[in-house]
């Protein structure tokens, strides 16, 4: 009797050790000891009697073990999972643990471990998924012998964004499947926990504006909540998932997206998200699905229109096309439509390949009214001739309006056209010294109208409010355009001003632009912003209208380097020079390469999946494209390049203009830099930024250039801000080369 109750005290220490919780053990003795009193018999009625299974939790936070946490979205905690066979002689057998998640958490893959008899922890292989989900075997013989324990522990990752009236994460605890001497059994735990969210931020009053949305048409979407928070909406269209950040004073947010072509889709929620810190928060759905039809408009039928030069016409997506042969004869052509209740786009193709398009939306001329787009007779060309004008390939266009037949000599508005040149039109002339021009018959002469030139596209843009005779031309030197000309000046700046790398957002709209070859890139979330760009450089404009003219391309990426992942996702990617992901293979490479899991962005799985997967992170000792390093000599940091260059920041505030982190910095060997970069480049300051030197000039940085910033009157109607300027070294200022003058206004 009495070595049977020392059995029961070395097994109840095991308890205390097993579960690292002492007050348990102490409790358990007094309990155990009290009842040793009764028969073994009535203590096992049923061997179940004789198993214990239990489940705890833990975060960082915690000195111990407990039956209660509180964690927060996007944070980690551990689950541990115990069974002990009670019994002093009979053991069970099959024995499977079986524990599933908690409501609203993922499996951190490699966490998952087993105490052994020594009190080490082993780690458990588990195929990147949770090994109790199925079942895990306690042992290689699946046997639970008498007064033998098991422990597991594992850590679990509440998702990093929970519904905004999350509270509880649902837990059953751990269920012990065995056979024993009465059959198949299973045993559940005997612990009472419970698992609160803490810190989810409440958000309320999700509308939309509508519930039908067509292209060029705005959506907007708003809420209220906690101030200060960063908030924004995502919006799953035909062409992937936009994020729309939201902004506002107080506890109202909002924020809008404009339907681009390709966002058709029948039916999808918007949902919004408010963050507590960068990649985690709560969310909540609007009231209901809203649909998005981003076809383009068609025309009405053709009426009229038609001359000798031999044409034929078609209709595509809404855009009439018009081709002249050029043969024998004028080759006046004109291309007429009714004005309905549908935007029109008119299009004029010669036969040297050149063409004029002409988009007429709805308002800009009245209904019925009867728009024609055409190339100017050879009578009109000669009559329009000035001698101190470079037309290009002597094309002459024109615009026409009647409504029951009376002509319309302004739009409502100004109206956009599009003029293509060739490669054969360039004669050795800079594109970019093109500009459309238009005819005033008062005093016979081409005025030049504020313009847009896409180089890639061969195309240049401008706005007119006249319907008249345009063309394009060359000017050697920037010619003066004035604010009474067509375009002119808008909110004090001349359409297409400002250089490339410039920041740029709308009063009162969320979306931030970057100007990239001279077209107009979205930053499309808070996350890519940050990743390589500071809020402070973004210029806000009173309008639209400058946005307006510039042709929009693919939407900014992330910065070189940045580690990605997806909720509920194990893998770690690695944003590439080439703009796609390269998984990083396994925790061991993560580590060895100097990462840590703050440098992590948490992106939606959307988010990731439109990126290009490439080679795998295979070997932590090579060095990528836009990795960081220093050598162990100095304290320089230096971005590897992939023409097999490295360049290196002078100091850390140029370090930080590119919203670059030191954690990211690896140390390396002198010799290995050398075997890495044959030259080295000192990095200036990106584009987009306000410098000087000792001088009273202002350069705004642009590819790589310093452009020269003409006036204290141009930079106010620029709305650049005095205090962003940076001070560089007059030497330094130096070697960056010099570009064209930035210069908006004329004197």
């Amino acid at each position: 009797m009495l070595s049977e109750f020392k059995d029961f005290i070395r097994l109840l220490s095991l308890i205390g050790r097993l579960v690292n919780k002492k007050r348990i053990a102490t409790v358990l003795l007094g309990v155990m000891a009290a009842v040793y009193i009764l028969p073994l018999g009535v203590l096992r009625a049923s061997a179940n009697n004789d198993i214990s299974v239990g489940g705890l939790l833990w975060t960082a936070d915690m000195a111990n073990w407990g039956n209660t946490i509180s964690p927060e979205p996007g944070q980690d905690f551990r689950i541990t999972v115990y069974a002990l066979n009670t019994s002093l002689t009979a053991p069970v057998t099959n024995v499977i643990m079986v524990d599933q998640l908690p409501s609203r958490t993922s499996y951190m893959a490699g966490q998952a471990f087993v105490l052994d008899t020594n009190g080490a922890w082993q780690a458990l292989a588990d195929n990147g998924s949770s090994p109790f989900a199925s079942g895990q075997q306690v042992s290689s013989d699946n046997i639970l012998s008498p007064t033998e324990s098991i422990q597991y522990k594992y850590t679990v990752h509440v998702d990093n964004f929970v519904p905004t009236n999350a509270s509880v994460l649902s837990w059953n605890g751990p269920m012990l499947n065995f056979t024993d001497s009465f059959g198949n059994q299973a045993q559940g735990s005997i612990e009472t926990t419970s698992i609160t969210l803490s810190n989810v931020s409440s958000i309320q009053n999700v509308a939309v504006s509508g519930a039908s949305f067509i292209l060029d048409q705005a959506i907007t979407i708003s809420a209220t909540g906690p101030a200060g928070k960063t908030a924004y909406a995502q919006l799953t269209t035909g062409s992937g998932v936009k994020t729309i950040p939201l902004t506002g004073s107080g506890t109202s947010y909002a924020g809008s997206y404009t339907v681009q072509a390709g966002d058709t889709i029948a039916s999808t929620m918007p949902r919004v998200f408010f963050e507590i810190a960068a990649g985690r928060g709560s969310y909540a759905d609007a009231p209901s699905a809203i649909n998005i039809n981003a076809t383009a408009p068609t025309p009405p039928p053709p009426s009229g229109g038609g001359g000798s030069g031999g044409s034929g016409t078609g209709s595509t997506g809404g855009a009439v096309s018009v081709f002249s042969s050029g043969g024998s004869g004028p080759s006046y052509q004109t291309m007429s439509r009714y004005m309905g209740q549908e935007d029109m786009i008119l299009t004029v193709t010669l036969y040297s390949r050149s063409s004029a398009t002409a988009y007429i939306k709805v308002g800009l001329v009245p209904e019925r009214t009867n728009v024609a787009l055409f190339e100017a007779s050879q009578e009109a060309k000669n009559t329009s001739k000035v001698n101190d004008v470079a037309l290009v390939g002597n094309n002459v266009y024109g615009l026409s309006a009647v409504l029951d037949t009376k002509p319309i000599a302004d739009f409502a508005r100004p109206a956009r056209v599009d003029i293509t040149y060739t490669a054969d039109q360039l004669s050795g002339r800079d594109p970019r010294s093109f500009y459309i021009v238009r005819y005033h018959k008062a005093n016979r002469t081409w005025k030049p109208v504020a313009s847009v030139v896409s180089v890639d596209k061969k195309t240049v843009t401008a706005y007119l409010s006249k319907l008249d005779l345009f063309a394009l031309a060359f000017y050697p030197e920037p010619p003066k355009i004035t604010s009474d000309d067509d375009g002119g000046v808008v909110a004090g700046t001349r359409t297409g001003a400002y250089p490339n790398g410039t920041l740029l957002r709308v009063a009162g709209q969320a979306a931030v632009w970057r100007i990239a070859d001279g077209k107009k890139s979205l930053v499309p979330s808070v996350d890519v912003f940050n990743s390589q760009f500071v809020w402070k450089n973004v210029i806000e404009l009173p309008s639209d209208e400058q946005l307006r003219f510039y042709e929009r391309t693919d939407d900014a990426g992330f910065s070189v380097g940045t580690l990605l992942k997806a909720p509920g996702s194990s893998t770690v990617y690695r944003y590439s020079q080439s703009g796609g992901k390269q998984p990083i293979v396994s925790a061991e490479v993560f580590n060895a390469r100097g990462y840590s899991k703050s440098l992590i962005r948490m992106v939606s799985v959307e988010t990731l999946d439109r990126l290009p997967e490439q080679d795998a992170i295979t070997n932590a000792n090579i060095l990528y494209s836009g990795d960081l390093v220093k050598i162990s000599e100095g304290p320089t940091v230096w971005q590897i390049m992939d023409d097999g260059s490295a360049h290196y920041y002078q100091d850390e505030h140029m370090f930080y203009q590119y919203v670059l982190s030191f954690r990211r910095v690896w140390t390396i060997t002198k010799s290995r830099m050398e075997r890495v970069a044959d030259r080295v480049t000192k990095i200036f300051y990106p584009d987009g930024v306000l410098v000087r030197g000792s001088g009273a000039t202002v350069y705004v940085m642009s590819d790589g250039q310093k452009r020269p910033i003409a006036s204290v009157a141009d930079f106010n109607a620029l709305l650049y801000k005095w205090e962003n300027i940076k001070v560089m070294a007059d030497a330094d200022l130096d070697k960056v080369p010099t570009g064209h003058e930035v210069k908006v206004i004329v004197q």
